[in-house]
């Protein structure tokens, strides 16, 4: 199940993305936490399970910021909303999924949304989670050579 985050001070797009989730997916709960800074995230997120995270890029340190959030969660999946095309070229320093123009917000999001969806499927399907001392490892079925049994322990031999 997806979760998202807001990280914006506008209110268009926290509107329009509240409204898109409440409309399109009324059959499933999806939470929507809305955080007015980088700084109310950082400090927050830590208890929420979000994987999926909207930035605006009209916010102060907007780059950096995003930088931080990645080493502090390598998992998320981030979406730039901007007004402004000039700094549209600098998201490209960050790893992200998808940069939507604010005006162009309302034909884009639901397109970003189901490709970030069918892509999720994909790499879910391509995993496999083994819990080990109340640790998930999640391996990458490509990586995988072989498994091999020894009575009850079972080694998997994978690719460096």
């Amino acid at each position: 199940m997806l979760s998202f985050a807001v990280i914006s001070q506008d209110t268009d797009i926290i509107n329009y993305i509240q409204f898109y989730l409440e409309s399109e997916c009324a059959n499933q709960m999806i939470p929507l936490y809305v955080f007015p800074n980088f700084y109310c995230f950082l400090t927050e997120a830590n208890f929420r399970k979000i994987n999926v995270l909207i930035i605006d890029t009209d916010l102060e340190c907007w780059k950096e910021n995003t930088v931080r959030i990645y080493k502090d969660f390598p998992y998320m999946n981030i979406i730039f909303v901007g007004s402004n095309l000039e700094v549209g070229y600098k998201v490209y320093d960050i790893r992200h999924f998808a940069f939507i123009y604010k005006k162009e917000l309302i034909p884009y999001f639901p397109d970003a949304l189901s490709r970030l969806r069918s892509e999720l499927k994909i790499k879910d399907k391509n995993t496999i989670r083994i819990s080990w001392k109340n640790v998930v490892y999640v391996l990458y079925e490509q990586d995988i050579i072989y498994f091999e049994r020894d009575k009850r322990k079972t080694m998997v031999h994978m690719m460096d």
